[in-house]
């Protein structure tokens, strides 16, 4: 992970689990499994990292100059408002 990755959000992950999924305009978008093996989503820019864990998809988070951004296989059918940027990753429109 970047430089922005802090330690206070990489400490809970495993590291050889961290997937990067997408960058734009100096984010990064990680998926991962936390120590105590839920999903997680990170997003990391120059500053910060922000993440998101849970045993159960779909997972949302939103930090900084990001969009609200979800983690999912497929996207929910109550979820209208989303558009699809990578594998696994949407983006709230």
């Amino acid at each position: 992970m970047p430089a922005g990755a802090t330690s206070n959000v990489l400490e809970g992950l495993v590291a050889d689990t961290t997937r990067l999924l997408w960058t734009d305009a100096g984010l990064s978008y990680y998926a991962a499994l936390s120590g105590e093996g839920d999903q997680c989503l990170v997003i990391v820019d120059d500053l910060e990292a922000v993440s998101g864990c849970s045993n159960d998809l779909p997972i949302t988070v939103q930090g900084g100059r990001s969009a609200t951004m979800m983690l999912a296989d497929n996207l929910p059918d109550d979820s209208a408002d989303w558009t699809k940027v990578a594998d696994h990753l949407w983006a709230a429109t």
